[in-house]
Parts: C-alpha cells; sequence; structure tokens
C-alpha cells in the first residue's frame, strides 16, 4: 500500500492504493512508518519526496475504520493513527527536506500529511480540503500543530471547523502550498 523508492540520491515514499484515492488503511499506515524508518536510515538520502499514486495525493482515512460501534472504533483507529503520527515525527526530525507533490484529492490525512512536510507542490487539479469536521473527530496528523504555523491561528480555525474545499490555487494563496504547477508536469517540477 506505500512504494519506497530510492533514485540516488531520491527517496520517494508513494502512498499506492490508486481504486481508493490513497485512503490510509491500517496496512498503509503500517507501511508508511516503515517507510520512514527505512528513509531514516539512510543516509544516502537528500530529499525525500511523499507523492500519491493515481488521481489523488491521498483522499483521507479509511472510513471505514470509523464505522460501527463506538468499542470497536476506540480500538481500531489508533491502529491507523499511531504509526501515522511515529512517521510524520520521524520525517519532521530528518535533515533532508521533506517535499509533498500532490494532485487530485489532498483530504483529511493526506491533507495533514501534506501540511507536515518542508515544501509542497500542488498540481492544478488539487482540492484541498480537511474534513475531519464532517466524520465529527479532531484533526490528526500534526494538522492542528502545522496548520496554524502556515496560516495562523484565526484562518487555521476556519478550515479545521468549516471544512472547506480549496482549489490549487486558493491553497497557494492561503499558504497551504509553495508551488502550483501544470497536472502534466507535476512529477517533473517535483
Amino acid at each position: 500500500p506505500v512504494l519506497l523508492k530510492v533514485d540516488g540520491p531520491i527517496a520517494r515514499i508513494v502512498f499506492n492504493r490508486p481504486k481508493v484515492l490513497d485512503a490510509l488503511s491500517v496496512a498503509a499506515a503500517d507501511a508508511f512508518l516503515a517507510a520512514c524508518k527505512s528513509v531514516a536510515a539512510d543516509s544516502g538520502n537528500r530529499v525525500v519526496v511523499v507523492a500519491g499514486e493515481g488521481r489523488a495525493f491521498m483522499a483521507g482515512g479509511d472510513i471505514s475504520a470509523f464505522e460501527g460501534p463506538a468499542e470497536e472504533v476506540r480500538v481500531r483507529v489508533p491502529t491507523i493513527m499511531e504509526p501515522l503520527h511515529e512517521g510524520l515525527e520521524i520525517l519532521a526530525g530528518l535533515p533532508q527536506p521533506v517535499i509533498a507533490s500532490l494532485q487530485g484529492a489532498v483530504a483529511g490525512a493526506g491533507m495533514s500529511i501534506a501540511l507536515s512536510t518542508d515544501l509542497a507542490i500542488a498540481a492544478d487539479n488539487a482540492i484541498f480540503t480537511l474534513a475531519y469536521s464532517k466524520l465529527g473527530t479532531s484533526p490528526d496528523g500534526s494538522s492542528s500543530w502545522t496548520l496554524p504555523r502556515l496560516v495562523g491561528l484565526r484562518k487555521a480555525m476556519e478550515i479545521a471547523l468549516l471544512s472547506d474545499v480549496y482549489d490549487a490555487q486558493e491553497a497557494l494563496r492561503l499558504g497551504l502550498v509553495n508551488r502550483v504547477v501544470p497536472a502534466a508536469d507535476l512529477a517533473s517540477e517535483t
């Protein structure tokens, strides 16, 4: 569900569940953590790119984990969130820059991951939303820490509480991304 591709000094962590818009499952969260550990252990890496395969970067967490009796959900959700958080902590501690390469849906956990990177490049077809309030959950994936630092507290509260959808140009204007490029050029620009 997550690929680690190393090409010389470039390490790419690629979410690879394109049929479900790279939604974060338990297996994907575990594989993300394993990829982050591998990247951290390889001193030959000079830059880390985080990307999604297919039409989306990541459409968020696999919401089937939120279905069912509350007791089961309380057990299931940490099995996704804990490896995600540990992986993000590893990436944040790297001396190498971490770049998000974003296309299509960048939602929920996907937006949280994108916000946590050092630089973010978006295709002109990228669509951003935190979406946590639509599920009745609080933001995860470090977005409650990173978002206010990027856009200020009041705008961060608006983005988190209203779960509005932003296109790539608006994400650029808000400071959620550093650059917007044509979708066909995203890989080469990254």
